[in-house]
């Protein structure tokens, strides 16, 4: 039934196993409590149709259009959504557990109560979502956007979220436990008396961040830039703070000890601006105080070499997904390009084999990159490199670089779609 003209059918308790529905049309459709599990559904337009617990456990629906349908309580357990859009839909207390929903676009849908653990949200756009008591424990939302998104009580324990975009996003007494927040923009985001607790926020961004009264209990916060944020009431023992700036974050009755990375001025002015230190040897240096205030050129591999190799593992795996993203793109784009103007062929060719040249550009470069560090940082001509300033300039760059690759991603998928809805423009216009 491909390029089946379904729009409006009543198809009720049907059951559709396996059933082959490529680029169908079943706009506005019934499907309310259908089996349509391991159904082939690439391209099929679903927008605005009832879905209500319906089975699509194992179904393909990669760059298929749900705008605005009903999927609540809905199993999708395993599905593949690839670059599909379900902006506006309703996803309440649906299960998408193992789901792969990369590039995907939920924009504005109603998440709440979803099953989404384990699933893959690499680079998808969640703006403006409803995930209010959601499970994302162990989601992989890499470069993932969830600005305005909504995640109270939510639960994202061992969450993947490296480079991820949480402005103006609310997380009140969400669980991020043991969570990989490595790059976040979490500007203007609201963490108040969530369970951060083991968290890595390793360069991080809190612009205008609130986190009142929330566990930060041995949360990794090396090179954090803070800029206004409220702390206060927040559990921040055993909190890493090696070379995060204290200067602008508000901690009156903020509770601290055992923490890495504190001079003895810094807890100074802390116990005067109102923190709490829970041990009475609080005011007595760490053996990591030393690199608080006067940076060790020496100790860098020591003290940063994990971290950098952390962040070469994310650049890796974003390159990684672009690398699949291409070799899934490049049969589509050929067949598509033969079918429609076979005068385009030779161009889009040129244009998949530059992708593949980028590709490993990017590869080298990151080669390159990670076999030079030690000796760039451990150097007597480039010691004096790595100043507090050039070592946040390396971490910002890496970041600069993943995001650059999460917009190639998202791009090719874009370009997908809109190579899918070509294609069926022209079929239709033969068949008529």
């Amino acid at each position: 039934m491909e390029n089946a003209q379904l729009s409006s059918v009543d198809l009720t308790d049907a059951s559709l196993a396996n059933a082959f529905l490529r680029y169908a049309n079943l706009n506005q459709s019934i499907l309310a409590r259908t089996n349509l599990s391991r159904a082939q559904m690439t391209g099929v337009q679903l927008n605005n149709a009832e879905l209500t617990e319906a089975n699509l456990s194992g179904v393909i629906l990669n760059r298929a259009s749900l705008k605005g349908a009903n999927l609540s309580g809905a199993k999708l357990i395993s599905a593949s959504l690839l670059g599909a859009d379900l902006s506006g839909a309703d996803l309440h207390d649906a299960s998408l557990s193992r789901a792969n929903l990369t590039a995907a676009n939920l924009s504005h849908a109603d998440c709440s109560s979803i099953q989404l653990e384990n699933a893959i949200l690499t680079a998808a756009n969640l703006s403006h979502v409803n995930l209010k008591q959601a499970n994302l424990s162990g989601a992989n939302l890499m470069l993932v956007n969830l600005s305005h998104a909504i995640l109270n009580q939510a639960n994202l324990p061992r969450a993947y979220c490296s480079d991820a975009n949480l402005q103006d996003c609310s997380l009140v007494e969400a669980v991020l436990t043991r969570a990989y927040l490595v790059g976040a923009n979490l500007s203007r985001a609201n963490f108040d008396k969530a369970d951060l607790s083991a968290v890595n926020f390793l360069s991080s961004r809190w612009n205008h961040t609130s986190a009142k009264s929330a566990y930060l209990n041995q949360a990794y916060l090396k090179e954090v830039v803070f800029n206004d944020t409220d702390l206060g009431g927040a559990d921040l023992r055993a909190a890493d703070l090696t070379r995060t700036s204290i200067e602008n974050i508000l901690l009156r009755q903020a509770k601290l000890g055992d923490n890495r990375g504190l001079s003895q001025k810094q807890k100074q002015k802390l116990l005067e601006e109102g923190a709490v230190f829970l041990r009475s040897s609080s005011l007595q240096n760490s053996p990591e105080d030393d690199n608080s205030s006067d940076f060790n050129h020496f100790d860098i591999v020591d003290h940063f070499g994990g971290d950098f190799d952390s962040r070469m593992l994310d650049i890796r795996e974003a390159v990684s997904l672009f690398k699949e993203t291409i070799y899934l793109f490049k049969p589509v784009l050929i067949d598509v390009i033969a079918v429609n103007n076979e005068s385009l062929y030779e161009t889009y060719n040129q244009f998949i084999n530059q992708l593949f040249v980028d590709l490993e550009r990017m590869e080298g470069n990151i080669y390159d990159y990670q076999k030079t560090l030690p000796q760039r940082s451990t150097s007597v001509k480039d010691r004096e490199d790595w100043s507090q300033k050039e070592l946040s300039a390396e971490f910002n760059h890496i970041h600069e670089q993943v995001l650059l690759v999460g917009k190639h991603i998202q791009l090719l998928y874009a370009l997908w779609t809109a190579l899918d809805r070509e294609e069926q423009s022209h079929l239709k216009a033969i068949n008529r």
